[in-house]
């Protein structure tokens, strides 16, 4: 028998627990959780960093602080080269906490090492979560492959996104729409539990583990865990990091997966470049003596583009996005407080009605999704459960289709067709739209 360690049990030989401080006075709960991603150690050494600091400074004023390690396979893989570590093993990781039933039967017959990652974490997080005495709140900690300065992305609920707004960084919406399975998302549904995540910055650049322990340190700071003298330039180191973009707020458009192993994002491109719909090459792919094109399929701001240097079909290739301003996000939290609203939404829009199975959804029929857009529910406060992007055409046959949609959905209006022929369990083609959960819960 061999010495070699499989990652199995190389997984095995680290610990779950970065370190935990409670204070005897009952108060807010933090859980930060670091390398979700094998190959993003920075969250760990943050976490590290703040759990000495708590040590040597007398711990905290109030509550819990609990850090923990993310997918132990992947993170196992190389421990001498942290960096050389796989992004995952199987799956990733931030796709796979998900409920639907459709996924959980699968997963239920899988025994791949992620599988098992995602079970241990949930365990972790409901024990952390059980013993609360007070607000939970979640930090799941990141980096990224292009040049890019720190951000958060949130499930857009009012207390995530006040929650994200006490922290100097510019905010992303919509993420989850777009990718179903994040940690952030299950920990909301599951425990009610207040969840951001961060992404410090680029992989290897050293500043990311600075940034992230600011983060953590300002977390604990606003939620009064410990002495504002113990966090004296956390905010100020967090703030520098964000060039110059601190507290503005983008709202996801289009996200574009690789398509081949070849994929390769245009040299230049990193974070925030602009880009314009048909005509920026963000990317190249396909075979290697002829790769294709990857144009922007909408204009805005290129976000997250993919320089990982493990890349796999169906990975994040890149983002769209477009800045949101204030006035909306002002409008869009009176909106959500008018409880009585939502109940009128299915009266008064025809088209619209409630799913007869889950409280707080409403069905969409695909004429009126036309006029209404994805950006008109967000105002509202609700997710995009399930709906269909526009399709990619030449700018002839998106006049004409966008002319004839329109008109089939003014005559569904003007007719007051709200649920004539549509009843039921949705149907192909329309869409389906849920209140945050943590808006549901606050105003019952």
């Amino acid at each position: 028998m061999t010495g070699i360690e499989t990652p199995s049990q190389q997984a095995r030989s680290l610990e779950r627990a970065i370190g935990r401080c409670t204070s005897d006075e009952p108060g807010p709960t933090l859980i930060v959780v670091g390398g979700i991603h094998g190959n993003e150690p920075a969250g760990i050494a943050a976490a590290k960093r703040v759990c000495s600091r708590l040590e040597q400074g007398g711990g905290l004023t109030r509550g819990c602080f609990f850090a923990m390690r993310g997918n132990l396979t992947a993170l196992a893989k190389d421990p001498e080269n942290p960096e050389k570590n796989l992004r995952y093993i199987e799956h990733d990781l931030n796709r796979m906490f998900t409920d639907s039933a459709e996924a959980q039967q699968a997963n239920d017959s899988e025994t791949g090492p992620e599988f098992r990652e995602r079970d241990e974490i949930r365990s972790a997080i409901a024990e952390a979560a059980a013993c609360a005495r007070g607000e939970v709140y979640l930090l799941d900690l990141h980096t990224v492959s292009a040049a890019s300065p720190p951000f958060i992305t949130v499930a857009d609920s009012l207390r995530a996104r006040a929650f994200a707004t006490r922290f100097p960084l510019p905010i992303l919406l919509g993420v989850e729409e777009e990718l179903p399975g994040l940690l952030m998302d299950d920990a909301t549904r599951r425990h009610g539990i207040i969840s951001i995540t961060i992404e410090g910055g680029q992989h290897r650049d050293p500043r990311s583990v600075d940034t992230l322990e600011a983060v953590v340190l300002h977390a604990l700071r606003t939620l009064v865990m410990i002495e504002s003298r113990d966090d004296a330039d956390a905010f100020s180191v967090v703030r520098r990091a964000s060039q110059g973009r601190a507290g503005r707020v983008y709202d996801v458009r289009h996200l574009e997966p690789v398509r081949a192993t070849t994929f390769k994002i245009e040299p230049g491109l990193d974070a925030f470049a602009r880009v314009r719909a048909g005509r920026t090459i963000i990317a190249r792919q396909g075979e290697q003596d002829s790769p294709r094109d990857v144009l922007a399929a909408e204009s805005g701001l290129l976000f997250m583009p993919n320089h990982q240097t493990d890349i796999r079909v169906g990975d994040d290739a890149f983002f769209i996005v477009h800045r949101v301003r204030w006035f909306w996000l002002v409008l869009s939290a009176w909106l959500r407080r008018r409880t009585h609203l939502h109940g009128l939404l299915p009266r008064v829009l025809p088209g619209v009605r409630r799913h007869p199975e889950c409280a707080g959804t409403l069905i969409v029929t695909p004429e009126i999704a036309a006029i209404l857009r994805r950006q008109v529910f967000h105002l509202l406060g609700y997710r995009l459960v399930r709906f269909s992007a526009p399709p990619h055409a030449g700018w002839f046959s998106r006049i004409f289709g966008g002319v004839r949609t329109i008109a089939v959905a003014v005559r569904i209006l003007l007719l007051n067709q709200q649920n004539a022929g549509h009843a039921g369990l949705p149907r192909e083609g329309e869409w389906v739209v849920r209140r945050r959960w943590l808006d549901v819960e606050k105003t019952r």
